[in-house]
Parts: structure tokens; sequence; C-alpha cells
């Protein structure tokens, strides 16, 4: 039954997205009684002659296992990726730096050291200065969406700067700057992080979910230090 409960897919599926959420170690045993709750709800609701906690005890080692193999993988993956960033001492990464934070400064935002790394890890995954700071831009939006909670006022306040961020990618576009896909792939995404409405909240959290540019805020905004 143990071997049963480890080859369980539902168990692990849970487990591997709660492990997501930080990379403190705390998240082992919360993943791991998680997912062992919710495979043994599933397993009662699907079997009649079944009592709820039968198999909990099982369960509960099966998913300590996967909740500890999930940990590793995920969290020893972003710090590999962390550790094959391109240190800035070259003068290449530092003028890609550069480049990044004037194009964010045009559209409204200014750096950070984590963002900086962030930048890096697009110029290594293909990405140019424009699209790099696009991806930024759009992140950064999306944390301060977030962090506004159901404020109205704060929320419509991001309606102007969307708008003229949008305005600056098409821009970019036009001029050869941004790939076209990219271009309608963030200028959709800033569209609907702005738009307040039922959908906003879902947006906003699918572009927070990346677990390096999500991790910690990239950039701050100019428009909001005035």
């Amino acid at each position: 039954m143990f071997i049963a409960k480890l080859m369980d897919p539902i168990g692990f599926f849970v487990i591997l997205i709660t492990s997501f959420f930080t990379s403190k170690k705390w998240i082992i045993p919360i993943s791991a009684v998680t997912g062992a709750i919710i495979v043994e709800t599933i397993l009662t609701a699907n079997q009649y002659n079944r009592d709820w906690g039968s198999g909990l005890l099982i369960g509960l080692f099966a998913s300590s296992v996967h909740a500890y193999t999930c940990y590793l993988f995920i969290w020893k993956y972003i710090k590999n990726n962390e550790k094959t960033t391109p240190v800035l001492d070259d003068e290449q990464n530092k003028s890609f730096v550069v480049l990044v934070d004037k194009h964010l400064k045009v559209m409204g935002y200014k750096l950070t050291s984590y963002g900086a790394g962030v930048a890096l890890l697009g110029m290594n995954s293909g990405y140019n200065e424009v699209e790099t700071a696009s991806q930024i831009a759009l992140t950064t939006m999306a944390l301060d969406i977030n962090n506004a909670g159901s404020d109205i006022v704060q929320l419509a306040s991001f309606v102007p700067h969307a708008h003229a961020l949008l305005e600056i990618l098409r821009n970019y576009k036009d001029s050869g700057m941004m790939h076209p896909t990219q271009w309608k792939n963030d200028t959709n995404a800033i569209f609907r992080i702005c738009t307040v409405d039922k959908y906003q909240k879902e947006w906003v959290e699918k572009i927070l979910s990346d677990p390096i540019a999500g991790r910690n805020r990239l950039a701050f905004s100019l428009i909001a230090e005035e």
C-alpha cells in the first residue's frame, strides 16, 4: 500500500504545487500533510465502504517522501540558476543591465539589485534589453497591484501608468526593438492586470507565480516616488 501511495500522481501533483510557495524548509511538512489529507479525502469520497483516515498514516509517510523530493528538486534548480547567473564584473553584463535599467526608466521603473540578476537571466534566455525590461515592468506592476489589495482607488491609479506603458511598448515594437509575439503577450497581460474585474486577481497571481521573477521585487515605480 505504501508503494501505491508513492506512485499516486494526484498527491504528488498537489505537493509539487505547494512546494513552489516558499523556499523555507517548513513547507515540507505543510506540503506533506496537505497532500495526504487531500488524497485521503478523494479516496474516501470515491470508495463508499472506506472510512476517512484509514489510510492517512501511510499516506502521510508517502507524502513526506514526495514533499522532500519536490523541495530538493525545485529549490536546488533555482539555486543552480542563481549560481550560473553571470557576475556583474563582466563589461558585457554590466552594459546589458545598464540598458535594461535605462529602458525601465522610460517605462516608469527603476531596477533593483535582485532585478539586475533576473535581467541577466533574461539575457541568457535570448531576450534583448527592451524585452527584458518589459517583463520586469509587467512583473513589478503585478506586484504593486497585488499589494494594493481591494483598494479601488489604488487599483484605479495604475490605469494611467498602464496606458502609458502600452504606448511605450507599441513604439518599441514598431521600431523593431521588441519581438511582436512578446509585445502581444506582455501588452495583453498589462491590460488584464489593470482591468478591475473578476479576472484581475487571477491574472496577477499568474504573473507572480514565476518562482524566480515573482520571488522578490525586481524594480520600484518612479511614478509612485513622485
